[in-house]
């Protein structure tokens, strides 16, 4: 087809605009000349009255140090044209008339190869999450899901994408719809996305992807011997990178447990490695509340063992050590033997005392 008659057919194909309206309607690609930057006339057909000032209004300073596919290929999208014209025209940028989702551009002299959905590229495996939750990109979207959902900020999410998912992560999200659905909670995440283009044509994928999380863990700086207690001194405070539903525990957690094996300097405590202390000792005598529908009676016992927060012990009446019992241990000198409602939703009166 001619290329006077492929304009022609281009500008009947802008949206009407009103008479002594600005109009702005991205192409689906351009070829831009290196050495100088990308401007709105080389990605767009502009139309109006300040279209000669429009279309001289640059929007990539510099190409070279656009993030590029494989093949040369950038995206420019919609959003970056808008804040370009509010740049320049201010609140009037909003009497443009604005079509189009995004425009594939290539500075000449890179490969001819004509481009797939064009997209900034994967930061470095070793970064956070900051960067990529700013892309306007399936790769952004997961990012930005994954700390929603995780309940965690970008720069303490570290996400590791297979390369055999570059080409549908790196596809543009702009005038797109997607559904994100996280499939489990391993390190290795499987993610399924869902995209939903204006035409009707829906494409799914699942993808994974590993998933670390920066914590605040436990460091022995000292070593412990098995049975000790785990004193303040004996541990420190170190941020580190873990796979997400890794066993490690925080220093709160650690202060005050007790050593289940010897802990050398410089490991990173999990709940393996700690056992919460003994809350009642054997022989201790504590208050066991008995709970019962619409009623708490309180007696006292003494413990026939050790026990720990949540575990459940025997122990003997106070009044009469012929008459034993099982009670959960709730803290130390404290025990509850539960028989009231199911759901514990139930009002209870009191009868006893201390």
């Amino acid at each position: 087809m001619h290329a006077r008659m492929l304009v022609a057919l281009a500008l009947a194909m802008l949206p009407l605009a009103a008479r002594g309206q600005d109009s702005v309607a991205l192409l689906r690609t351009a070829r831009v000349d290196p050495g100088r930057p990308v401007v709105l006339g080389d990605i767009a057909m502009v139309r109006g009255p300040h279209c000669e000032r429009l279309a001289g209004l640059v929007v990539a300073p510099d190409p070279a140090v656009e993030p590029a596919d494989e093949a040369g290929w950038f995206t420019i999208g919609l959003g970056r044209v808008q804040a370009a014209l509010g740049a320049e025209m201010g609140p009037k940028a909003g009497m443009v008339a604005l079509s189009g989702s995004a425009c594939s551009v290539r500075v000449v002299g890179a490969p001819a190869t004509e481009p797939g959905p064009a997209a900034p590229a994967e930061p470095p495996a070793a970064a956070d999450s900051s960067a990529l939750v700013a892309l306007m990109t399936v790769r952004g979207a997961v990012a930005r899901e994954l700390c929603r959902i995780l309940d965690v900020e970008p720069g303490a999410l570290r996400l590791s994408f297979e390369d055999e998912d570059r080409a549908f992560l790196d596809g543009s999200v702009e005038g797109r719809v997607l559904e994100i659905s996280p499939a489990g909670s391993s390190a290795r995440m499987p993610v399924a996305v869902t995209v939903h283009e204006a035409s009707g044509r829906m494409v799914r994928r699942t993808v994974r992807v590993d998933v670390e999380v920066l914590r605040t863990v436990a460091i022995a700086s000292r070593s412990v011997e098995r049975g000790r207690g785990i004193e303040a001194a004996d541990i420190a405070a170190e941020a580190r990178w873990l796979a997400l539903g890794a066993r490690a525990i925080t220093p709160d957690e650690a202060a005050g447990a007790i050593a289940r094996r010897r802990i050398k300097p410089g490991e990173q405590l999990d709940a393996q490695a700690i056992e919460p202390p003994v809350a009642i000792a054997r022989g201790d005598r504590v208050w066991v509340r008995v709970v019962t529908r619409g009623l708490v009676v309180r007696r006292e016992g003494h413990a026939l063992e050790d026990g720990r927060e949540g575990e459940e012990i025997s122990f003997a009446a106070v009044e009469d050590s012929r008459q034993r019992f099982r009670a959960i241990v709730a803290g130390p000198g404290d025990a509850v033997v539960w028989t009231g409602p199911e759901g514990g939703t139930g009002l209870a009166s009191f009868s006893g005392g201390e």
